[in-house]
């Protein structure tokens, strides 16, 4: 079964293809927007109401889930490259209109977290979770490379760990034995496991006696705080990452979080430094962020001008990178240089470059604040540095 992001990456061919999802919105009779989890982007069907029973049409609502059988076309309408022809439609489940709350409108996070079963139907939450797929590979695919063997330790655990924080106990007796005034007459050698217990707080030290016979090793796992703070800096419940390593000294503790940040965060920003550590040029390779910029004139770009660099998918769709060379080291060449150097990862992708097109904007607030910026801060964020 293909997914819509498949069918979004197809050439139009009139090839008849089938899409299974949730409808987003549902215009004029007409116009069926489909979204299956795949992607953010929706995949529009075209229906003609001449040519299905008005019952079945008169079904069709925001939140139900159909499987639409159709051809495969160019659209000619703007917002997206294809559409679907439907031939034919088969509700697999429908929905009340007037009780469904994932309506085609903003909702506040307050009234999504009273619909947590719902709320992954919304873009925010979908592409959240999207994200989270993607750093948890990128995460196991790193620690992999790095010959890490990942280990599972115990949720349940009667140790404290280094103390991290409160603990939420685990036990099978019953609640009216924990409000005796005279604790001593908690046995807890009559509970599951014959000993106190807790959900862990950290799952370090059962990774560190694997540590003693892998040498290296990674946990990745939930973990959980009992204290009682309420607010945006304090989870129950968390996912920690927890490296462990034998035989590792002081520049191998440091060297370890640095080229994890580096492999882990997105591959959206390559750098260009000089000599001196200053940074000198950089390319913006998410295509989304570079339009965002571009709708700002430049406001935000640091240098105060954009080079716009246009480059063509495998998939025949055109994005949009951006460029930002200081302009005092356009004469050096750091724009050809970070063409080169990102050449090689282009032709893997399927990237070929369609045109470039300079445009100055003036900004001298942005270069007055760009000249006092800290070079360092840019280091530690480069994905690499050439020296010119």
């Amino acid at each position: 079964m293909e997914s819509i992001i498949d069918i979004l990456n197809k050439k139009a061919e009139n090839q008849t293809v089938t899409a299974k999802g949730w409808v987003k919105t549902f215009r004029g009779r007409r116009f069926i927007s489909l979204n299956d989890g795949s992607i953010n982007t929706n995949l529009q069907c075209v229906i003609d109401p001449d040519n299905f029973d008005k019952k079945l049409i008169d079904k069709i609502s925001t939140g139900c889930s159909l499987m639409i059988e159709g051809i495969l076309v160019n659209s000619i309408g703007k917002g997206q490259k294809v559409e679907i022809i439907v031939n034919k439609l088969k509700i697999y489940g429908e929905c009340n209109p007037d009780e469904y709350p994932i309506q085609p409108k903003k909702h506040s996070f307050e009234f999504l977290r009273e619909k947590a079963h719902l709320r992954i139907r919304t873009s925010t939450f979908a592409s959240v979770m999207r994200i989270r797929s993607v750093a948890n590979y990128a995460i196991h695919d790193f620690f992999r490379k790095e010959n890490f063997f990942c280990v599972h330790t115990p949720i349940i655990t009667g140790s404290d760990a280094e103390g991290a924080g409160q603990m939420f106990k685990v036990t099978t007796k019953k609640f009216q034995d924990y409000l005796l005034k005279n604790k001593s007459d908690n046995d807890y050698s009559k509970d599951f496991f014959g000993k106190e217990t807790f959900l862990t707080v950290s799952g370090q030290l059962e990774a560190e006696t694997y540590a003693m016979g892998l040498s290296k090793v990674y946990t990745f796992g939930p973990t959980f705080r009992a204290e009682n703070s309420n607010t945006t800096r304090h989870l129950a419940e968390f996912w920690m990452i927890e490296p462990e390593m034998a035989f590792f000294d002081l520049e191998d503790n440091m060297d370890l979080p640095e080229k994890f940040i580096k492999y882990i965060h997105p591959d959206f920003i390559k750098c260009v430094v000089d000599s001196e550590g200053n940074l000198i040029a950089f390319l913006i390779t998410m295509p989304s962020f570079s339009r965002a910029l571009k709708k700002m004139n430049g406001k935000l770009f640091p240098f105060g001008f954009l080079h716009i660099f246009k480059a063509q998918h495998f998939n025949d769709r055109v994005s949009l990178y951006l460029i930002g060379v200081d302009p005092k080291y356009q004469s050096k060449g750091a724009t050809a240089i970070l063409f080169n150097d990102l050449q090689q990862t282009f032709n893997k992708r399927g990237i070929v470059e369609v045109e470039t097109n300079p445009e100055l904007v003036e900004n001298k607030a942005i270069q007055a604040f760009w000249k006092n910026y800290e070079s360092t801060l840019h280091k530690r964020r480069a994905t690499f540095t050439k020296k010119i």
